[in-house]
């Protein structure tokens, strides 16, 4: 194999871990929607590893490739839920 061909080949080889992921960051979109939770878009940690958190409530859910178990996280099997805000308290003089 020449230069070239060896480094387009290792160039491809080395993004392939996100085409791996992509059906299932789809399929844990789709479970978290049923669930009420508004994923933010995925971020890259490393070539095997990616992670969202909802909008919403803040939880979190983990993509490893390397995993025993690939999906992991607080958003897995959890209704959504709107953190309580604290009420002002309002003092008039």
């Amino acid at each position: 194999m020449s230069i070239v061909v060896k480094h387009i080949f290792k160039r491809y080889n080395n993004g392939m871990g996100i085409f791996e992921a992509l059906p299932l960051m789809a399929e844990v979109k789709k479970s978290a929607h049923l669930n009420n939770h508004v994923l933010e878009n995925f971020t890259i940690e490393s070539q095997d590893k990616f992670s969202s958190k909802c909008k919403v409530c803040k939880k979190t859910i983990v993509i490893d490739l390397k995993a025993e178990l690939p999906v992991n996280g607080e958003v897995i099997g959890v209704a959504c839920q709107k953190p309580e805000r604290k009420k002002k308290v309002q003092i008039s003089s």
